[in-house]
């Protein structure tokens, strides 16, 4: 999946059985990649980026898995999982003994279109550094303690490949990056495109 920005941050698969497909109306008739929830992943090795950001993904789930991984320059690890064993139905998680830091409903819910923004103001590792839309609506972050670590890195869609678990069974249309947190404005703007 090439990097639209010409950073040339792309993800891939070079193992075929491993490859989502490619499905040319998979959202409002838009292109979608779809992930079958046993062996499908997407992965750029090198890619972690430093300071806050915002990421934006477009998807729809069918059952429980791993959405994004992003290893962070620092060590800090942030996993989205959906409806994931032992976590909340959408939820930031970490490797080790930190906890899940879950979001609330509805971004949990099986077979539906959602827009999640994900954002981290780049100041650490506490829950307040997290904030999360979906559907343009504010969500709340909860959980305790801070994010741990974990053996993956670099930026991953569709599961933990490292581990060769959570894999996602769903599509994902649309995955945005921003070197900053965007402002509300700004978040609109882009759920609105």
């Amino acid at each position: 999946w090439n990097d639209k920005s010409g950073n040339n941050r792309n993800v891939e698969q070079s193992v075929a059985i491993s490859r989502p497909l490619y499905q040319a109306t998979g959202f409002n008739s838009l292109p979608a990649i779809a992930f079958d929830g046993t062996n499908d992943f997407l992965k750029n090795n090198t890619y972690e980026p430093a300071g806050a950001f915002t990421c934006v993904l477009v998807y729809r789930a069918t059952s429980n898995g791993t959405l994004l991984i992003v290893q962070r320059t620092t060590g800090i690890l942030e996993i989205l999982n959906f409806n994931s064993p032992g976590y909340e139905p959408l939820s930031f998680t970490a490797t080790g003994s930190a906890g899940p830091k879950g979001l609330t409903p509805p971004g949990g819910t099986l077979n539906q279109n959602f827009i999640l923004i994900v954002q981290y103001d780049g100041a650490g590792t506490a829950i307040s550094d997290y904030n999360a839309r979906i559907n343009g609506i504010n969500q709340a972050v909860t959980g305790t303690g801070a994010f741990g670590f974990s053996p993956e890195s670099g930026f991953s869609l569709g599961a933990r490949p490292v581990q060769n678990n959570f894999f996602t069974n769903g599509t994902i249309s649309e995955v945005l990056f921003f070197q900053n947190v965007l402002t509300g404005s700004d978040n609109e703007k882009v759920e609105g495109y």
